[in-house]
């Protein structure tokens, strides 16, 4: 088994094509059946768990947990593993099993889900992006124009922190992220 340092940013190009393939697949859903269309929420609606169990947000956690699981378990890998050349094993290294499968996908999506719900609890709860409902929005650069830069900034350090399971395995010296380890798995090349 080769465990590898380079294969963080295998993982990560796996993960961008993985939910560039997931969005593009909820986009014709949404089109086909508008029941599944996101729903826009103005930043002074408070956002609750309702909004969490949105058929929106059910049918992103539905399909992401039910294609990771599948390919996961017949193939090893999803999509974007498979073109990034990585593949997930046991610590045995042998192929995942349904309830393996089944759960490393629940702890991964889990995850992300539940830092996403914090970040958008905590935005609403401080005011932060209240300023933006007050503001035309062709004049926002020019008036705050180092808010929103620092709002930028903010945006991918938290969005560093949603990810946080998955940022774990740079520093694991098997590269373990959350989801492996719960499940005791590894990320390997093919």
């Amino acid at each position: 088994m080769k465990i590898s340092q380079k294969n963080f940013w295998r993982r990560v190009g796996a993960l961008a094509v993985d939910g560039l393939l997931l969005y593009g697949v909820i986009i014709i859903i949404s089109h086909f059946f508008p029941f599944f269309k996101a729903k826009e929420i103005g930043m002074n609606n408070i956002i609750t768990i309702n909004y969490f169990l949105s058929p929106f947000n059910l049918l992103v956690l539905f399909l992401g947990i039910t294609y990771d699981t599948l390919l996961v378990k017949h193939y090893q890998g999803t999509l974007g593993k498979i073109l990034t050349r990585i593949k997930i094993t046991t610590t045995t290294n042998m192929a995942l099993g349904w309830g393996r499968s089944a759960a490393r996908s629940f702890t991964h999506y889990g995850h992300i889900n539940a830092s996403m719900f914090a970040f958008e609890f905590l935005t609403q709860k401080t005011g932060l992006l209240d300023f933006m409902n007050q503001a035309d929005p062709m004049e926002l650069p020019l008036q705050y124009p180092l808010l929103l830069l620092g709002l930028l900034a903010l945006y991918f350090i938290l969005f560093g922190l949603i990810c946080v399971g998955d940022w774990m395995c740079l520093f694991n010296p098997k590269q373990q992220a959350l989801q492996d380890l719960i499940c005791k798995t590894y990320v390997v090349r093919r």
